[in-house]
């Protein structure tokens, strides 16, 4: 289908299969060209991440807490005491 013959359509004709001779270079005017037809979708995309970035700062708390909770079993007493024995027997 050729797009030329929809006048309120931006698109352009598509270029023919066969590369014509000197042409096998990266045409930088065609690639400004799609650049600057997808503008808007990345315009868009950037505000929406950049709404839902203010909305996730705006949500959460300015500082950040901890809580920890350390359980001393009484019985590792016992252990430490036999063990600073036996090395204080066999320093001597």
């Amino acid at each position: 289908m050729n797009y030329a013959n929809f006048p309120l359509d931006k698109r352009m004709p598509l270029p023919s299969t066969e590369p014509e001779k000197g042409e096998d270079f990266i045409d930088v005017e065609r690639l400004l060209g799609m650049a600057a037809r997808q503008a808007k979708v990345v315009a868009v995309c950037a505000v929406i991440g950049l709404f839902l970035g203010v909305i996730y700062l705006q949500t959460t708390p300015k500082q950040y807490t901890s809580v920890a909770s350390v359980l001393i079993d009484e019985g590792l007493n016992k252990v430490v005491d036999d063990i600073s024995a036996v090395s204080a027997t066999q320093q001597t």
